[in-house]
């Protein structure tokens, strides 16, 4: 990319980082999803979309993928903050201008983002359609994106005046009649862009699958997030933090995996997630069980409440359990989901148990030139020697 193009892209990130402070100011106090401080979890997530999506087009400029990403996270900023400003212009006692088209405006706009969205999906990671046949399915889409546009933003008009609460103006507008036909297609039509993703996994190569691993990654996170946004039992602090963990996820994910930047850490991060997930719920377990066992044995012999030798005795179980409950889990999820790293540890503990009763030298060369060929996988693997002259020549060569 031309430098001067470079520099009008970044340009952009200080515009929505405006708009995002902006933004959180009309919205708090909203009743989103019943926390007030939910649009900044929010905001950070659609925010960091567009540094994201500038640095991709920036260094990928012939990969569609960073523009859309850039593109979308324009077009949500703006939706967001054009209904926390409409909201406030639609009260009792506003007089703010334009506040009923600026209501219009934020009911359909964020339509485009959707289908941007959807291209992503068939796109991502290369820039291009799985296969050709893909073609006739982007066509429909793309048709069906615009007239669903369309009549969703002739729908919305008569609404101009109606505030709509939570976060409806950041889902797919529902609409009477044409906009209420659509909707259901336009919606399983997006589902089904998923489907290029699971073809793409599973023709594709290993930097390929571990691209779409870190997008399903963030997925999985954002998922996570939306689902104790709706546990009302669990404290606003909790699910802010998790929210704003989880809106760094999808950005930060599809930035490694274009720009390959440590591309293959995916698996030990899931890896990591998955077995402190698994201790976490085993060790929450345990704590449960013997604060509810021990509660209840203490009641029964001494006619007393023991919740306070109860609650000591399983936060020192819980103490004990922690490093072998951590252990068994590690393995276990290491074993299914994590098989190369599982198979290096397993060679090295292996070669390191040879080599103490290990005295043939040119068996111990072997074993030095498997190992590093099982657990670094190389394209050659050599051993040096010096011999007596003092100069050194491959004494083991290996082509694994």
């Amino acid at each position: 990319m031309h430098r001067a193009a470079a520099r009008l892209v970044w340009l952009l990130v200080p515009v929505a980082a405006a708009l995002s402070v902006v933004s959180v100011v009309l919205n708090w106090g909203r009743p989103l999803l019943g926390l007030d401080v939910a649009p900044i979890p929010t905001t950070i997530g659609m925010f960091l979309l567009v540094p994201v999506g500038a640095l991709i087009a920036v260094r990928r400029s012939r990969n569609p993928i960073g523009w859309l990403i850039l593109v979308a996270g324009l077009l949500l900023i703006v939706a967001m903050t054009a209904s926390g400003y409409s909201v406030r212009a639609l009260g009792p006692d506003a007089a703010l201008p334009a506040a009923a088209v600026t209501n219009w405006v934020s009911q359909w706009l964020v339509l485009p983002m959707w289908v941007l969205v959807g291209f992503l999906t068939l796109l991502y990671p290369d820039g291009r359609l799985p296969s050709p046949r893909w073609r006739w399915f982007a066509r429909v889409f793309a048709t069906l994106g615009v007239l669903y546009i369309a009549a969703a933003a002739a729908e919305a008009w008569p609404r101009r005046q109606e505030a709509h609460a939570d976060l409806e103006h950041l889902l797919p507008f529902r609409g009477d009649t044409v906009a209420a036909v659509l909707w259901p297609a336009f919606v399983a039509l997006l589902a089904a862009t998923l489907g290029a993703l699971v073809i793409r996994y599973r023709r594709g190569g290993p930097v390929e699958k571990a691209q779409i691993r870190w997008l399903g990654f963030a997925g999985a996170l954002t998922l996570t997030a939306t689902v104790l946004f709706t546990i009302e039992q669990l404290p606003g602090a909790v699910v802010v933090t998790v929210g704003t963990v989880a809106s760094f996820g999808p950005p930060v994910a599809i930035a490694v995996a274009i720009l390959r930047y440590r591309l293959y850490e995916i698996d030990r991060i899931i890896s990591r997630t998955m077995s402190y997930g698994l201790v976490i719920a085993v060790l929450g377990a345990v704590y449960a069980a013997g604060v509810v066992g021990v509660g209840t044995a203490v009641s029964a012999v001494t006619g007393q409440e023991g919740s306070d030798l109860a609650v000591a005795g399983s936060v020192l179980a819980v103490v004990a359990l922690f490093r072998p409950v951590r252990a068994r889990a590690q393995q276990a999820v290491d074993r299914r989901f994590n098989r190369t790293g599982y198979q290096a540890r397993l060679a090295v503990d292996r070669f390191a148990q040879d080599l103490r009763d290990e005295v043939d030298l040119d068996e111990l060369r072997r074993e030095v030139v498997t190992t590093a060929a099982t657990t670094v996988q190389p394209t050659t693997a050599s051993v040096w020697l010096a011999d007596g002259t003092g100069t050194s020549r491959p004494r083991e060569e290996r082509r694994p």
